[in-house]
């Protein structure tokens, strides 16, 4: 519930809100099997459409300060951090080791009442999946962006707030 209010939220701030058109049905840290379950680690990772205009905002819209935001020009909104709360004020002192990145054993999860945001990265590609509830087994979003992209992408914003 909380998930589909920031959701109608983002959408009064974006133009566009990125979806799938079918979800992804996987567990990472917990949840319940769905039927057309796929373990995690057997995920088809080519399948995950491909962001080449990646690009991070973050933005002062609550009165929790900033928020994080992984964008798309041509797709918009991403993902969101929602629980970050203060993101320009932990911005000024995070390094690029400590940005949101996991791996396939370990992938960097964020759980909120409503919400499930896991990134790790595998190869040459950062992967994001987010799913409406915390131990999701359902993912309405879940895309790839190369890693140079990505870290580029982080690094930018950590400049700005230097």
């Amino acid at each position: 519930m909380i998930y589909l209010v920031c959701k109608q939220y983002h959408l009064m701030k974006f133009k566009e809100v990125f979806t799938n058109e079918r979800p992804l049905y996987t567990t990472v840290l917990c949840g319940e099997s769905h039927p057309e379950h796929v373990d995690f680690h057997e995920l088809d990772l080519d399948s995950f459409p491909l962001i080449t205009d990646f690009k991070i905002v973050v933005r002062g819209e609550s009165e929790f300060g900033a928020k994080v935001y992984y964008t798309s020009e041509s797709l918009g909104l991403l993902s969101s951090f929602l629980n970050w709360d203060d993101a320009e004020v932990k911005l000024q002192t995070m390094t690029i080791e400590e940005i949101p990145l996991g791996t396939t054993e370990k992938p960097n999860n964020d759980i909120e009442q409503g919400w499930e945001l896991d990134i790790w990265e595998k190869s040459e590609f950062v992967y994001v999946i987010e799913g409406s509830e915390p131990c999701a087994n359902q993912f309405g979003v879940w895309y790839r962006v190369r890693k140079a992209d990505y870290i580029k992408a982080w690094e930018e914003v950590l400049t700005l707030y230097k």
